[in-house]
């Protein structure tokens, strides 16, 4: 009877044993970050966690998942010039705000400039602060002068004239009894007294007419000459 007692409760000792050991081993399962104290800088590891995470002291920035340090991207200025680096979610890497003219990773680009001079008919470049400029010379335009000013938009000539686009400049060319720079003149077809025998000369547009006096009857001819 007594020895049968005693293995009831070498049975209940081993089966309770075993039971604390499982229990142990499920408690410790996602428990490995606690157990390796990988926790930086005095944190504490929060165990049994999904994740187990690192509770951090203080300020969660520039720290990672360990609570370890992490060093600041824009610590080196990497940016070029007076460009602004800006770190990213996370601050594990940056961001170049490049000021105007330049661009690149880390603005190490200039747009342009006047070393390669891309200024077009005679445009002198200059190279601003900013961009280069290229200074057109009379008669054109844009940003390369590689626009030619349309001088005939305005319609200079008048009374049914052909305007002629030039560099700078335009031609009118007149239809007949019209004269001037802009065929805005009327031309005196009678100028050269063409009419004969005292007779009146009409001007009209390209043309005159004579008018033969009454009393020469014996006139005729488009100039009262017969």
């Amino acid at each position: 009877m007594a020895l049968k007692n005693i293995n009831y409760l070498l049975i209940f000792y081993l089966s309770f044993s075993l039971l604390i050991y499982i229990k142990n081993s499920f408690c410790n399962k996602n428990n490995t970050r606690c157990l390796s104290n990988s926790c930086q800088n005095n944190s504490t590891c929060k165990g049994f966690s999904k994740d187990n995470d690192c509770s951090c002291s203080g300020t969660a920035n520039n720290v990672d998942k360990d609570c370890d340090n992490v060093k600041d991207p824009c610590f080196s200025n990497p940016c070029q010039g007076s460009a602004t680096c800006v770190n990213t979610p996370g601050e594990r890497s940056f961001l170049c705000k490049c000021p105007p003219g330049y661009s690149g990773t880390i603005c190490e680009t200039t747009i342009g400039s006047c070393g390669k001079n891309s200024c077009q008919h005679g445009g002198i470049c200059h190279q601003d602060p900013i961009y280069p400029v290229c200074i057109c010379p009379a008669g054109y335009a844009g940003r390369f002068c590689e626009i030619d000013h349309d001088e005939c938009a305005s319609s200079p000539c008048q009374n049914g004239a052909v305007c002629q686009d030039g560099i700078d400049g335009y031609s009118c060319f007149c239809v007949p009894g019209y004269q001037g720079r802009h065929c805005d003149l009327e031309v005196d077809e009678c100028a050269s007294d063409p009419c004969k025998n005292e007779a009146t000369c009409l001007n009209e547009i390209g043309r005159y007419t004579c008018i033969c006096p009454r009393d020469y009857s014996g006139y005729t001819g488009a100039q009262c000459e017969i």
